[in-house]
């Protein structure tokens, strides 16, 4: 989003600190398990929507952009996540 909009990626990387660096989630799907057994239910599917977002100032008198990333994250739990938690 830097580069097509600035033409600057590189410099940016180089010369400013990012500021307000947030991770949201967004919502959480989780799919439902009809099975008593509990490492079924532990690792039922899940799939989490995030924002990722930080802000930066180009200028001394210029506001900050907001640089956003929404994406799909997989948090299912593998079956050795799960022994080593038991």
């Amino acid at each position: 989003m830097l580069s097509y909009k600035y033409g600057a990626f590189d410099y940016f990387n180089k010369n400013y600190t990012p500021t307000d660096i947030k991770s949201i989630k967004l919502s959480t799907v989780k799919e439902e398990v009809e099975s008593n057994n509990i490492y079924d239910r532990m690792c039922a599917k899940s799939e989490s929507e995030m924002r990722l977002e930080f802000k930066v100032k180009f200028k001394y008198d210029e506001e900050p952009i907001t640089v956003v990333k929404e994406f799909t994250k997989n948090t299912t739990l593998s079956q050795s996540d799960v022994r080593g938690f038991m």
